[in-house]
């Protein structure tokens, strides 16, 4: 009995553990970390993983038999063709699906930054204005798309620079049951798409 509640206590505790993503892009470069509870991994730039297998031997291919010798053994019998219903069923159950995670999903910090820069003051000026009519429209569509929890969208102008800047980053999270239940919900509607596909085909 223990040791059964010792296994859902910590199932529990995974079950809670958020994980997400953690980066952006700026002069600097891309960057990119992979967020396991308060543990970050880096993803990018490159070099933090190392394969653990070099210098592997190549596999020697079998030769393939040629077209002509291919018994009736040895040929695939060819799938049927999704009908039209059928691939417009399956675009509706993967956009379901992106709607149950978009929902779980939280924005836990989004920054939006654009410096104008020209060689043209004029330009830059424009550039500006632009960009800051682009990010207030920016702003109402990110939040209904969104749980955004804090938000940071600016536009500047230098007119001693000769090209404009980019300061974007993005950290989001979601909770393994949350993952756990995006999952079980598109498992059992594929399963009912599939139910209904078969008694269609009897």
């Amino acid at each position: 009995m223990k040791t059964l509640l010792i296994i859902l206590v910590v199932l529990s505790v995974i079950a809670l553990i958020p994980v997400g993503v953690d980066g952006g892009y700026n002069s600097k470069g891309l960057s990119l970390y992979l967020r396991i509870g308060i543990i970050n991994i880096r993803a990018i730039p490159p070099g933090f993983f190392v394969s653990g297998v070099t210098n592997r031997k190549p596999k020697t291919k079998k030769p393939k038999p040629p077209k002509a010798a291919l018994t009736e053994k040895h040929k695939k019998p060819k799938k049927p063709k999704p009908s039209r219903e059928e691939i417009f069923a399956l675009i509706k159950l993967v956009l379901k699906a992106l709607s149950r995670f978009r929902h779980k999903l939280t924005v836990d910090y989004l920054r939006l930054h654009f410096t104008a820069a020209s060689g043209d003051p004029f330009s830059t000026a424009m550039s500006y204005g632009t960009a800051n009519a682009a990010l207030s429209a920016a702003i109402p569509l990110a939040e209904n798309a969104f749980n955004i929890r804090e938000r940071d969208f600016a536009a500047y102008c230098d007119f001693l620079a000769d090209s404009p800047s980019y300061d974007l980053w993005l950290t989001t999270s979601i909770r393994f049951w949350e993952i756990l239940y995006v999952a079980a919900a598109t498992g059992i509607d594929f399963l009912k798409l599939q139910r209904s596909r078969k008694k269609a085909a009897a």
